[in-house]
């Protein structure tokens, strides 16, 4: 059963991906560079003036505070003032991950029980002529993006079945924790492979799933795709 189950969730996931990259772009991505930096933030592991480098000069005052803080050498006041940012209740899953891979690089580590709970989950598929990305964060966010310029963007609304859906790839990411290896990894994708980085707290980890395996998180993606693909088809035939 878990084969016959993993068949049909690669099958849906080349189906989807195939119909995906031949759609319009929900969202206008400005050519090959601008997607590669779209894809690159779905990690959530940048630096703060990364971080800012995106933002408006009047946005997030406290990182920029936190900034010059440990450029000149007061981390600790740094540390004090991202870990109150920390507090907010409606910050974003990815700025979460951003603000704990800076504390950690301040010596800060997150609580043990929250350490390797899985935040996002990032599911990576090279094509034959393209590459997608399917990324899934536990505040109901999900991403979608191919290499040559698609992209769907969806934000936290409370939609049931997408919370469904992103709960059960964050679920299949988690079951993954013990056999990934620690950090990103930034190398071509290896035929016959899909690449799954799951965010946490203690930092990136990363599992290479091969396609052959019949690993609960292939069904479960395609049942994301799936339905962010479908998101796409309704709203081009409504437009």
């Amino acid at each position: 059963m878990k084969y016959q189950l993993a068949a049909i969730g690669l099958v849906i996931v080349v189906t989807c991906l195939a119909l995906f990259c031949r759609t319009r772009s929900r969202v206008p991505v400005d050519g090959v560079d601008g997607m590669a930096h779209l894809w690159e933030l779905l990690f959530a592991d940048q630096s703060l003036a990364e971080f800012l480098s995106d933002r408006s000069a009047g946005d997030w005052p406290e990182f920029r505070q936190a900034l010059v803080a440990s450029e000149q050498g007061r981390n600790q006041e740094a540390v004090s003032v991202l870990k109150e940012v920390l507090t907010r209740p409606d910050i974003e899953t990815r700025t979460t991950l951003v603000i704990w891979g800076v504390l950690r690089e301040f010596g800060e580590s997150p609580p043990p029980m929250e350490a390797d709970v899985v935040r996002g989950v990032v599911y990576e598929v090279p094509l034959e002529m393209d590459a997608v990305v399917l990324a899934a964060y536990r505040d109901g966010r999900a991403r979608l993006l191919s290499r040559k310029g698609k992209a769907v963007i969806w934000e936290a609304t409370g939609h049931v079945e997408i919370a469904a859906l992103l709960e059960r790839v964050l679920a299949d990411g988690q079951a993954l924790i013990a056999m990934a290896a620690p950090g990103r990894k930034r190398s071509p994708i290896a035929r016959g492979v899909h690449r799954v980085t799951l965010l946490t707290f203690g930092g990136n980890r990363t599992f290479e799933a091969r396609v052959s395996d019949p690993l609960p998180i292939h069904a479960s993606a395609a049942g994301l795709i799936r339905f962010l693909t479908s998101k796409v088809e309704g709203s081009e035939q409504k437009g």
